[in-house]
């Protein structure tokens, strides 16, 4: 019988550090202003730039929006790849910031491109997110 409390209190207590190292940011947007994509649940990964360091956060992909869409238009991307000439406007349902303003983005059919517009695009929004620790 006391072996089964202490596993018990030892499995609760460990569940109360776990959980006090994840924070939920609920009421407070999160601007995914380095990254947005999708994890394997279909959950949004919103990638934040602070003033000095980068947050990951795991919202719900119901949250995150831009100007009322799911993803944000970006203008001046080339087909990744097709060495096609010319560029076009893009509604990247997933995106993630390589330098300065040069984007990788995938528009809501999966298809990639590299877009290197003349300033910096709206960014996706989270709400109801969940701070991922630092590994």
């Amino acid at each position: 019988m006391l072996q089964s409390f202490l596993k018990i209190s030892t499995s609760l207590w460990l569940l109360w550090i776990y959980r006090s190292n994840v924070a939920t940011v609920a009421g407070q947007n999160v601007e995914c202003n380095v990254e947005f994509s999708l994890n394997s649940d279909g959950k949004g990964v919103c990638k934040h730039l602070g003033s000095s360091t980068t947050d990951t956060y795991h919202c719900p992909h119901s949250r995150c929006w831009c100007q009322n869409n799911q993803w944000i238009p970006i203008s001046a991307c080339r087909l990744r790849g097709s060495g096609v000439p010319g560029t076009s406007s893009q509604q990247c349902a997933t995106y993630d910031l390589v330098a300065g303003n040069s984007f990788n983005c995938k528009n809501p059919a999966g298809i990639a491109y590299t877009c290197h517009p003349d300033h910096y695009p709206p960014v996706i929004i989270c709400d109801t997110c969940t701070l991922i620790p630092d590994s």
